[in-house]
């Protein structure tokens, strides 16, 4: 699930850079999940977060609650599809 929760948060980033919400982010992954008729768990959540970002994928600002996607990410996440 982790994974999958790792690939929905990547593909809810914009490649443009822009920051978006953590909570809009979040909201838009648990939308993708249930269209796949999976469940889904806030703590796994977040640490898919703590981990995208500790591998760099992603920068999350817990002042501002927001979350942005890397350049390293998005390169990362395009080898893997």
């Amino acid at each position: 699930m982790e994974n999958l929760l790792k690939f929905l948060i990547m593909e809810n980033l914009p490649d443009s850079g822009e920051s978006v919400l953590k909570e809009s982010l979040m909201h838009n992954v648990i939308l993708d999940a249930m269209d796949l008729k999976k469940t889904w768990r806030l703590d796994i959540f977040e640490k898919s977060l703590i981990d995208l970002n500790e591998k760099q994928f992603i920068f999350v600002n817990n002042e501002k609650e927001t979350v942005t996607v890397t350049q390293y990410g998005i390169n990362k996440h395009a080898d893997k599809d």
